[in-house]
This record gives structure tokens, C-alpha cells and sequence, in this order.
């Protein structure tokens, strides 16, 4: 038997260059699980950073995961815990409804912030908005995708994420920008990956 094995992809979040800035992580139901690694990455080396919000929304309230590190996290300096759940259970202490009700209670400086995110592309894209309405410049918006891509660098098309008409995003399994730089247009146009 053989087992092929490829990747990985993409050029992961840029948490060394976003040292002193406040940090957003927004994931959405199982999204939660690559972002655990992020978290305790930032908890080591806490005095780098300036705010954690930690925002997370689930389907329904039996669908969150490590529900004890979210009230552990809670209690730590400088770090804010948003739970949602689309749909509560008798005893969620924390808010019914969708994750981006959330957003209006998030405290960070949109000045020196930047925003990661993981989980569904529909939240992510609600996530997004919220969060440019908020004043949160678009080069520091993060996600990370999940996409069935055959060719690896999107030149199918297959894999394009389009978030609006003059923009075009190539995605994988990897983070990347969204809406992308300009730098980053000219390197994706159409979805062609990096080359």
C-alpha cells in the first residue's frame, strides 16, 4: 500500500510581525481546533501582544470543544472570551445567536489590531465585514481556508473565493489575505496561485 502525502501549503499567519498589536482570533464551529495552537502560541509569549479577543461560534451549544480552556482563558490579563451559539442549551452562560452578534462587545484598538480567522466561509465572510465596519484596515484581515484544490496553487479556478467583483483570492488549506493587497492581486489575478 502507498500513502501520498502533500503540502504544507500557504505561508501561515504572521504572528512574529504582528508583535504589539492586539490580536483577534474569530473561529466558527470546528475551526476552533487549528487555532488552539495560535492561542497558546500567543498565551508563552503573552508580553509581545497587546489585547486577545477570542471570538467563537458554534451551531449548536453541544458543539463546543474545550469548553474548560475558554473559561480558563477568560480569566487572563488582557484577554476577552466571546462565545456564541446559534443554538443554546439550558445552562449556555454564554450569548444565542450568530458568532457576528459578537462583534459590537470586542475590545480592541482597529489602529493596531489584526484579525485571524478559521472556520466557515460564510462566517468568515460576515466576520470580515464586521470587522472592516469596525475600522479594522483590510491588509490586516487573516483567514485560514479549506478548499478541495487539485493543482495546489489554484489555477483551476476551482478554489477561487470571490469577496467582491474587483477582487479575486486564490485559497488552499492555507491562510492568505482577504480582500488581498494589491501586491497580492497582481501575484493571484485570477486565482492563479504564486508561481
Amino acid at each position: 500500500d502507498k500513502l501520498g502525502l502533500r503540502g504544507p501549503f500557504g505561508h501561515g499567519w504572521p504572528l512574529q510581525e504582528v508583535s504589539g498589536c492586539d490580536v483577534v482570533l474569530v473561529t466558527g464551529g470546528l475551526g476552533c481546533a487549528p487555532v488552539v495552537s495560535v492561542i497558546h502560541y500567543l498565551m508563552r509569549r503573552r508580553e509581545r501582544y497587546g489585547k486577545l479577543v477570542i471570538i467563537q461560534g458554534v451551531k449548536h451549544a453541544e458543539d463546543l470543544i474545550w469548553r474548560e480552556q475558554y473559561d480558563r482563558w477568560a480569566k487572563l490579563p488582557d484577554t476577552q472570551v466571546l462565545v456564541a451559539a446559534s443554538e443554546g442549551a439550558a445552562f449556555w452562560p454564554w450569548h444565542v445567536g450568530r458568532v457576528t452578534d459578537l462583534f459590537g462587545l470586542a475590545n480592541f484598538d482597529p489602529e493596531c489590531a489584526v484579525a485571524m480567522m478559521c472556520g466557515p466561509e460564510g462566517m468568515m465572510h460576515a466576520a470580515a465585514d464586521s470587522l472592516l465596519a469596525r475600522d479594522l484596515p483590510e491588509s490586516r484581515l487573516f483567514l485560514s481556508m479549506e478548499r478541495n484544490m487539485q493543482c495546489a496553487v489554484g489555477r483551476a479556478l476551482t478554489s477561487c473565493i470571490r469577496r467582491r467583483p474587483r477582487h479575486a483570492a486564490g485559497a488552499a488549506t492555507a491562510p492568505f489575505l482577504l480582500p488581498p493587497s494589491t501586491r497580492a492581486v497582481r501575484r493571484m489575478r485570477g486565482c492563479g496561485g504564486h508561481r
